[in-house]
This record gives structure tokens, sequence and C-alpha cells, in this order.
């Protein structure tokens, strides 16, 4: 009886590991994680708008 107590935990113990590890490739959790820390990244649009408008300045010159 023991054995198979030990048998059952063992199990359960894996079967939680992989649902750590393969549920966010299945999920698109990793591609939503990489969206968000790439809009994260990008600059302020004020910045952006500042930069354009100084862009576009110096072509009229």
């Amino acid at each position: 009886m023991d054995a198979l107590a030990v048998f059952f935990l063992t199990s359960v113990a894996v079967g939680g590991l992989v649902y750590v590890f393969v549920f966010p490739i299945l999920s698109g959790e990793r591609k939503t994680e990489k969206r968000v820390a790439s809009v994260a990244r990008s600059e302020p649009v004020v910045r952006a708008a500042r930069n354009a408008r100084a862009a576009m300045s110096s072509k009229a010159r």
C-alpha cells in the first residue's frame, strides 16, 4: 500500500512540474509577455512626436 501512495504522489509531483513548464508554451503566455515587454520598452509618445517634428523641420531646411 505504501508503494502505491509513493507512486501516486510522485506522479502528481511530476505532473505538476510538467504543467508549470509546458503550460506557458501551449497557452501563448510567452508571446504575450514578449509583446508587453516590447511595448513597455518603446519610447513615450511625447518623445516620439518631438523626434518626428525635429526630423521634419530638418528636412524642410
